[in-house]
């Protein structure tokens, strides 16, 4: 389960999960719950190579299948997570792009043990 920034067409680069597309319902990653992917999002799966679903970290928690040159690692360099988020200049998409990257980072925290399973429950709250 790596963390990236992954661009769709028309819009900024956004952090995302990628997820095994065999995830089992009641997985959990270093005590975090991650989602099935739905039937309607497998059916979409591309044969092409270099192809990965990554689960978005707005709101609505889209999916998506993206080729890997779509995806920059997110969390590695503080400069390119920083221009990423730099990126975006309108404000709607900007504050929406800025919440992704908070809910991700704090994702990134559970997973290098720098936070508590209640820590980030307690704190993801913050962003719903």
């Amino acid at each position: 389960m790596d963390l990236v920034w992954a661009k769709c067409a028309g819009y900024p680069a956004y952090p995302a999960l990628i997820v095994d597309p065999s995830t089992e319902p009641g997985y959990t990653h270093c005590g975090i719950p991650i989602p099935v992917p739905p039937p309607e999002v497998l059916k979409q799966r591309s044969n092409k190579p270099n192809t990965f679903l990554v689960l978005f970290f707005d709101t609505r928690r889209t999916w998506q299948w993206l080729p890997h040159r779509k995806l920059q690692p997110l969390g590695v360099d503080p400069d390119v997570d920083a221009s990423k988020v730099l990126e975006c200049k309108k404000g709607a998409a900007k504050k929406s792009v800025t919440g992704a990257f908070k809910r991700a980072s704090l994702h990134l925290q559970m997973v290098n043990g720098e936070i508590t399973e209640q820590e980030y429950f307690e704190r993801s709250k913050e962003f719903d």
